[in-house]
């Protein structure tokens, strides 16, 4: 029956090849996970937004808590037109996770809040580009708000 057929040689010997396999694969997704671990520090490090959020790059400040910070567009669009940067580097929508969703979710509520404070009031649009056909410039997920006037259909 089966002890017979464990004891065969030629299945010990497929059996530890395959044990063989399955180590060099999680030390190679190690080392994958390793590689991609560098490669996004790397990205956090030469981001623009994530120096702001440092503070490495001066910007000023009109808001900030934990999770954000709102500054001005050094290329506004309209007569307001602030960014809301999260302080957690992630590029895109399509990189959320569970706690990713909650901070952007945290940062829609506490712009709704901030509304006054801004001068939006009245009105404003929210855009989020998304990678280089959406105009994202910047790999690091960001919130524009537009405001002050008027805004034109687009």
């Amino acid at each position: 029956g089966k002890a017979e057929k464990t004891a065969n040689p030629a299945n010990a010997a497929k059996f530890v090849k395959f044990v063989k396999f399955v180590a060099s694969a999680t030390v190679k997704n190690k080392k994958d996970k390793a590689k991609a671990l560098k490669k996004e520090k790397n990205k956090m490090e030469n981001c623009i937004f994530c120096k702001i959020v440092k503070g490495d790059i001066p910007s000023p400040r009109l808001f900030e808590d934990d999770d954000m910070i709102i500054i001005n567009d050094i290329e506004p669009k309209a007569k307001l037109h602030y960014l809301c940067i999260p302080k957690t580097h992630f590029a895109t929508l399509a990189e959320m996770d569970e706690a990713r969703a909650e901070l952007v979710k945290r940062c829609f509520l506490k712009i709704a809040k901030l509304e006054k404070t801004l001068g939006l009031e009245n009105g404003y649009r929210v855009i989020i580009n998304q990678r280089a056909d959406g105009g994202q410039t910047v790999p690091h997920l960001h919130i524009h708000l537009l405001g002050g006037e008027t805004l034109g259909d687009f």
